[in-house]
């Protein structure tokens, strides 16, 4: 028996929503914590270095900047407990366009909970009102030459959540 409303790979979709797939996970992220780094503290970074007599360049640097922005995070405790997905504006260009699916994965949302435990009882952690998100990754749909002009003025690799998107039959 099959299901009308499963999206598979192979199948067409038509992009209802334009808004991208950033990534999933909590508010803060160690690459934004690196790049606020580098653009803000970066004469802060130099006189560390500095003062432990060390040239702060290439890797050096690169691991240095790292380890502060993990310190960071965990300081900040990643800037919540809500894990969420992330998307990207708009992209109008891609409203209306009729893809290919080309790969799925599945994240999980909701809101963080620390482990527990006492005496001979241990709870794990994890997260209240999981919920399970699939992420669709698109390419274009080759009989359409507008479809393929639009979808390489996009990002290579498109990603967008399956609510996003609808299934285009025959």
């Amino acid at each position: 028996m099959s299901k009308k409303n499963v999206i598979r790979i192979g199948d067409k979709v038509r992009i209802l929503d334009p808004r991208l797939f950033i990534r999933c996970g909590y508010p803060l992220c160690h690459k934004d914590v690196v790049d606020d780094l580098e653009r803000n503290r970066s004469d802060d970074i130099q006189a560390v270095a500095k003062q432990f007599g060390i040239a702060a360049s290439g890797v050096v640097r690169d691991r240095l900047v790292s380890a502060l922005a993990y310190g960071i995070l965990r300081s900040k405790r990643f800037g919540g407990h809500e894990r969420s997905i992330h998307l990207t504006e708009p992209r109008d260009h891609l409203g209306g366009l009729v893809t290919t699916v080309a790969d799925k994965a599945v994240v999980v949302t909701g809101s963080y909970f620390p482990p527990s435990g006492y005496y001979d009882d241990y709870d794990p952690g994890g997260l209240d009102g999981a919920k399970s998100h699939v992420i669709l990754t698109l390419r274009a749909y080759d009989d359409d030459p507008a479809d393929l002009d639009r979808i390489r003025s996009a990002d290579s690799r498109i990603r967008v959540p399956a609510s996003h998107v609808e299934k285009v039959t025959a």
